[in-house]
């Protein structure tokens, strides 16, 4: 079951905006972050021979990997809780949306019922 929370009112009439402003620019830049780890990481042969650097060793070419292989699961972690955040947000959305519905039912039942005592007020003393 849903808690409710409190979610920002969204006025009646406006456009209903995206909840991503961008695509997951936390994984875009993580990834990017990666790749340039990774690619520092592997000197290309022919570049290390003639810097007289010698290429990296399987030890490290596997590490990188391994680092590699453990941000991917990080930037898929991420992405999973972004995804879940953006479904509850859109659930709270619905209930805050029909929680605004019932609150206007309401209010115009009260002023109609207002109007009612009002009238039967006047009934009254002029009786």
């Amino acid at each position: 079951m849903l808690q409710r929370t409190h979610v920002p009112s969204v006025r009646r009439g406006a456009p209903a905006r995206s909840r991503l402003p961008a695509p997951a620019p936390v994984a875009v830049a993580a990834a990017l972050l990666g790749a340039a780890a990774l690619a520092s990481s592997l000197p290309v042969a022919a570049t290390a021979a003639a810097d007289g650097i010698t290429a990296p060793s399987p030890g490290q070419i596997g590490s990188a990997r391994a680092r590699a292989a453990a941000l991917e699961k990080r930037i898929a972690a991420d992405q999973e809780r972004e995804q879940i955040a953006g479904e509850r947000y859109d659930e709270a959305t619905v209930v805050l949306q029909q929680d605004e519905q019932r609150l206007e039912a309401d209010r115009t039942a009260i002023a109609t019922e207002a109007r009612r005592i009002v009238a039967a007020r006047a009934r009254v003393r002029s009786a």
